[in-house]
């Protein structure tokens, strides 16, 4: 594992991480990110929804406010080491795939600005000193097809190298009964590649490495929850059938892209010292069309994002002291640009508003652990971050010219780290820990005044205890956590005058919990495994503006910090933060014949989660249950399997969104997908 940076058996590691392997991921039918949550505790992701069509992903009932510029998101995303600009620029298809480690709680210490809810790391298969390859295809119902392929192995003279590529396409799950036509119709691509030279006493590495991905994703398909009146609240809709005109059928698009390149450098000093350098550069691009059904108008945006991060650490290993130190550059250049709401058949330019930005971001980290003995171990860590963001929303060439705004966010924030931990025995390790989580300062886009306004960082301060343990030789695995968080300047989205909303530091909360995963190993090739999360993420204190979003829903009456009568949303919960989660898994490999057979069956669940502070029930989720499964036969590297996903064909609202109040109830959700199943054959070497 290498949450702390480092090599480390994952049961020796004081920190809340799920890492699942390349075999679990299959097993499990993990083709992407936004499938992790049926795998890991504490974790929701939503589909793609709203006008940017962002995911909205929480880990512990911290989520984010999804906006395209001007704010950062809680969790960070890395693959291989690279911090990646947005969580969305990680929902690739998993090609190649290692492990994808998920690290719940506070992690800037080590990860770095924007990491108050926890990071993912994505790592893929590392070329060495054997060939490795392999393939897999698979179809599926909605002419559903997906190839994933890859080789790896020694060139001469230290040098490996190694390829893999994925293509996925799918017909929509939506159809547009006016045509029958799909109007979700999904294609993506991933070529990734790997070029590394190790030096033969195994103490120097370089490693260069490129992928290019894109994903022709339909832009949100919204699905009114109010009936056609717009009066009574209905709920979710039939998922599968919209009824809109054919020229609508032409403003859905969301097209990403993304391409990167990095180096990485390892040298080890000694048995006890390695240093690491790493440096990549990225582009990632959205382009979104949309079609609004109760207004019968279309719009579009475009989003940009480069990016060049570089950091340089060191990891001394001794037996009492050991140390991780670096330093981290991270630049980042955006872009985002809208069209005014217009008719149908009509196109307009980027440009109401056209939003840039310029971050800069540096951060010096230190961690420290000392053995007072052979089983008690103090932890202490550091980081100092220092940001400054420029950033412009120039309306002047809109439909309507308006302002042209400039403005500077800067930050300088130290936070820190600290806990002990205990081995009991070998198998058992005992922590507790303090950590303080940090969320960038930023700006609101798109808003036409004189006066740009901005908000200030997020505070955290989380406590931590945990429980890792293998019992009965290690036939089972049992971890269990608990943790309390003190959250305040919360950036919550409120009103500061009429028809004006934007994000600003006008909330605290308490979030508080427990996790617990096992695996049980009963029987040779049988494994049971499964977790459960209780999470009560609440406002401590929030007065929202009543403006055309927050209807009253029953909350008293209160002035919020801009002076603008709203309604006291204390002790209603975070958004996408349902109190109780959980899965269930059975996976069996048995002989027969000359080969084996392959079964998984797996169950998640999660009960009812809010999408506002209102905490009103047209703007939330039932409770959700989905049940994937999946059957092979594995023969001299040859597996043939069938799988299904959402067995129960279980639908609801994955992403409700309330637009306005009165005098239109407007509520609007994509609905999450349906049951899916095929067969495939897989082969590795």
């Amino acid at each position: 594992m290498t949450a702390q940076r480092r090599e480390q058996k994952l049961q020796d590691v004081p920190i809340a991480i799920t890492a699942v392997t390349a075999e679990d991921l299959t097993a499990r039918n993990v083709f992407d990110l936004q499938s992790i949550s049926s795998v890991v505790p504490s974790v929701q992701i939503t589909g793609a929804g709203g006008v940017t069509g962002n995911h909205q992903v929480s880990i512990r009932g911290i989520s984010g406010q999804g906006s395209p510029i001007g704010t950062a998101q809680p969790v960070a995303t890395y693959i291989d080491g690279e911090y990646l600009p947005s969580t969305d620029a990680a929902f690739f298809t998993l090609d190649d795939v290692e492990r994808v480690e998920v690290l719940r709680g506070p992690q800037g210490t080590l990860y770095g600005r924007n990491s108050t809810a926890g990071a993912i790391n994505i790592i893929t298969r590392m070329p060495g000193d054997r060939v490795r390859a392999g393939f897999d295809v698979s179809y599926g119902n909605y002419s559903h097809v997906l190839t994933r392929g890859s080789v790896s192995g020694p060139l001469i003279g230290g040098l490996s190298a190694g390829l893999s590529a994925s293509y996925e396409s799918r017909d929509g799950f939506i159809k547009n009964s006016t045509t029958g036509n799909s109007i979700d119709d999904l294609t993506s691509y991933v070529v990734r590649g790997k070029l590394r030279y190790q030096s033969p006493d195994e103490n120097f590495s370089i490693l260069l490495a490129a992928d290019t991905w894109g994903r022709d994703n339909p832009s949100t398909v919204w699905s009114s929850l109010y009936d056609s009146t717009n009066t009574v609240f209905v709920g979710l809709p039939n998922p599968g059938t919209v009824t809109y005109s054919a020229a609508a059928e032409a403003t859905y698009r969301n097209d990403n892209r993304s391409e990167g390149q990095a180096i990485t450098l390892n040298y080890k000093a000694s048995p006890g010292l390695e240093f690491t350098s790493i440096t990549s550069h990225r582009t990632y691009r959205v382009d979104i069309a949309y079609y609004t059904p109760i207004f019968n108008l279309a719009g579009g945006s475009i989003m940009r994002y480069k990016t060049f991060n570089s950091e340089f650490r060191g990891n001394y290993t001794g037996e009492i002291l050991t140390i991780t130190a670096g330093i981290n550059y991270y630049r980042n250049d955006q872009l985002y640009a809208t069209q005014s709401p217009h008719a149908l058949g009509i196109t307009l330019p980027m440009t109401s508003p056209r939003d840039t930005s310029n971050l800069e971001a540096v951060g010096l980290f230190g961690q420290a652990e000392v053995a007072l003995t052979p089983k008690l171990t103090l932890v202490g860590g550091a980081r100092y971050i220092h940001e400054t963001q420029d950033f412009v929303i120039d309306y002047s060439k809109a439909v309507v010219p308006g302002p042209l705004i400039n403005g500077t966010v800067k930050a300088n924030k130290p936070i820190f780290n600290g806990g002990v931990n205990y081995k009991a025995t070998p198998d058992i390790l005992l922590y507790a820990k303090v950590s303080q989580g940090y969320q960038a300062p930023g700006f609101n886009s798109s808003i036409r005044s004189t006066s740009a306004f901005t908000f200030k960082p997020e505070k955290l301060l989380a406590y931590e205890v945990g429980v890792k343990s293998e019992l009965f030789d290690r036939l089972l695995t049992l971890n269990l956590a608990g943790f309390y968080y003190d959250y305040s300047d919360l950036q919550v989205k409120n009103i500061v005058t009429v028809g004006v909303q934007v994000i600003d530091n006008a909330a605290s909360a308490r979030i508080k919990g427990f996790e617990g995963s096992l695996a049980l190993r009963p029987v040779k090739g049988l494994t049971l495994s499964g977790d459960l999360s209780w999470t009560d993420a609440t406002y401590k204190s929030f007065c929202e503006g009543n403006g055309g979003s927050a209807p009253s829903a029953g909350d008293a009456a209160c002035i919020n910090n801009n002076g603008i009568a709203g309604w006291d949303r204390s002790g209603n919960y975070l958004s996408n933060s349902p109190k109780w989660s959980g899965s269930a898994s059975a996976n069996y490999n048995f002989p027969l014949g000359p080969g084996e057979v392959r079964a998984n069956a797996s169950y998640n669940f999660s009960s009812k989660a809010y999408f506002s502070p209102a905490n009103e029930l047209p703007v939330s989720r039932g409770s959700i249950d989905k049940l994937d499964a999946r059957l092979g036969y594995r023969l001299d590297g040859f597996e043939i399997y069938a799988y299904g996903q959402n067995l129960t064909n279980r639908r609801y609202a994955s992403f409700p969104i309330r637009a306005l109040s009165t005098p239109y109830n407007f509520v609007v959700s994509p609905p999450n997908d349906p049951r899916t199943y095929g067969v495939g054959i897989r082969y590795s070497y």
